[in-house]
């Protein structure tokens, strides 16, 4: 009797402990343009030396474009972004480029929003 109360706590918890199957609601635009810059985004190591996906406003647009950031780099910032109809947007200065935020991080492999 022993025995088979221990194996049904046993079979409870294994069945109990199913890999939750959360679907993570991925804003259509950031998927579109994490495609979009597929080939660019990478990581090489985490901290030093990754390219991931940002979002800023430039001329009170949004835009999304890929930026390196490497701390022993001397890396040209970005000549250009996207918005999300898949407009080309060709910065005149990137340092008119605001409120910049990562939206994909390349190592992680994870949207930040």
């Amino acid at each position: 009797m022993r025995k088979i109360i221990i194996l049904l706590i046993a079979v409870t918890f294994v069945l109990g402990c199913k890999k939750s199957e959360e679907t993570v609601d991925i804003p259509e635009c950031i998927g579109e343009m994490v495609k979009r810059y597929e080939k660019e985004l990478k990581c090489t190591k985490q901290g030093s030396m990754e390219t991931n996906l940002y979002r800023g406003i430039y001329k009170n647009q949004q835009v999304y474009f890929a930026n390196t950031m490497c701390i022993n780099c001397n890396v040209m910032p970005p000549k250009y972004g996207y918005d999300c109809s898949g407009k080309k947007i060709d910065f005149s200065s990137f340092q008119d480029v605001r409120d910049i935020k990562q939206v994909y991080n390349s190592c992680t492999k994870k949207i930040i929003e």
